[in-house]
């Protein structure tokens, strides 16, 4: 019994020493704006999947049922990233991979002029990698698909 008292008393602590660095981590994501960056790579995959789907040869009748099955996979994914459950999930990572002194800093940087800078176009850089991310899939599957006629 005393060891389970000890147990759980260990983890208390444990779990309270981490919540100034959550709490940092949260504070983090707030001044990231979470929300809209989050918002934004939900709508460049939705924007990679749509034109993945156009490559295929969809029957017209299915498109539509195709576009509301994405749609709502969309907003399924939307409303995850918002819950706070995984909200608190993003927070302890940072709180898991940054001392507390790494994120003062960070956030420093955040409240800086060149980190609102950053966090302003971050949205720009996000589109543009899944741009380049969807390009050098093309090449692969172009690769994938020579290598194939060659069996």
């Amino acid at each position: 019994m005393k060891s389970i008292l000890f147990l759980v008393a260990f983890i208390s602590v444990g779990v309270s020493a981490q919540q100034p660095k959550v709490d940092l981590a949260m504070e983090l994501m707030a001044i990231m704006d979470f929300d809209s960056q989050t918002d934004v790579i939900v709508q460049n995959l939705s924007a990679m999947q749509i034109r993945q789907l156009e490559q295929f040869d969809i029957p017209e009748k299915a498109k539509p049922l195709m576009r509301e099955y994405m749609d709502e996979i969309n907003n399924l994914l939307f409303s995850t990233f918002q819950s706070e459950e995984v909200k608190r999930q993003y927070a302890d990572l940072y709180a898991s991979v940054f001392s507390e002194e790494e994120l003062k800093s960070i956030l420093a940087f955040y409240k800086s002029d060149h980190g609102k800078a950053f966090s302003k176009n971050f949205p720009e850089i996000v589109a543009g990698i899944t741009k380049i991310s969807e390009g050098a899939g093309s090449i692969c599957t172009s690769a994938i698909s020579c290598d194939r006629s060659r069996v």
